[in-house]
């Protein structure tokens, strides 16, 4: 069986902004999306959360690396937003606007997208596969193909949700990205990380930025590796007869 990989192309001009919501528990800080909304490369929906990292009070100093997805918050009236760390510059997402953080402050990054195993990939584009916890024929499998696109992702987590519920699924569009977060996912979600490969002069001015992130996004769709098909996944049904012989096996020793 093949799976073709879907061309989505981002769109700032139809794209809006989630309506998010902080949430505070025993001082572990996470936002639930409450509308659905875009940030680039990928689709926010109201049953996502978006796990934090780096959080701090919005007048402190904390380093942030280029390409990571900021939390932000109004100093005064407004909503929470998201914006993108690029330069020295912050962008709103998914609007590409110049953020003034006389207006803003930043809570914090976000590590992760939090969907339930099961969930289809958020992601608009392939990207870098990791398991945890899973059976080990996927995990041989998923570590041979590596980069799948998002109908096979969905797939895979369908096949995992409905025989082995405690496993995860990680994504990332940097490679890097997955070893952060295998380190930390919890059992029975898919985690997505939101941070790309943003760069620009900090000398640049506030229009070049955005010229230059519509040249990046303009390269990325042209040369941006897109598998045209893959292995089938593993027979769900074999997987649970090894795992049951196994547990046999054990049980006999």
């Amino acid at each position: 069986m093949f799976y073709f990989s879907q061309d989505l192309k981002f769109s700032s001009i139809k794209a809006r902004a989630p309506h998010l919501e902080l949430v505070l528990d025993d001082g572990c800080a996470s936002v639930h999306v409450v509308q659905s909304g875009d940030i680039d490369q990928c689709r926010l929906l109201p049953s996502d959360t978006l796990i934090l990292h780096k959080m701090t009070d919005i007048d402190a100093e904390q380093v942030y690396e280029s390409g990571e997805l900021l939390l932000l918050k109004p100093r005064g009236f407004g909503r929470l937003m998201l914006g993108r760390k690029y330069g020295d510059q912050i962008l709103m997402e998914p609007f590409g606007k110049p953020v003034s953080l006389e207006r803003w402050g930043i809570v914090g990054a976000v590590l992760a997208i939090e969907r339930p195993i099961g969930s289809s990939s958020p992601l608009r584009s392939s990207a870098h596969v990791a398991l945890y916890n899973a059976p080990e024929r996927y995990e041989q499998h998923i570590q041979e193909e590596y980069i799948c696109d998002t109908v096979y992702v969905s797939e895979l987590s369908r096949v995992l949700q409905s025989i082995a519920p405690e496993s995860s699924c990680v994504l990332a569009l940097c490679p890097e990205q997955l070893s952060v977060l295998l380190a930390q996912v919890p059992e029975g979600v898919m985690w997505i990380s939101p941070q790309t490969r943003e760069s620009v002069s900090s000398l640049a001015q506030a229009w070049q930025v955005h010229s230059k992130r519509e040249q990046r996004r303009k390269w990325l769709r042209q040369h941006q590796e897109e598998p045209q098909h893959h292995r089938p996944l593993p027979n769900p049904q074999d997987v649970v007869c090894m795992q049951r012989e196994k547990e046999d096996v054990l049980a006999s020793k």
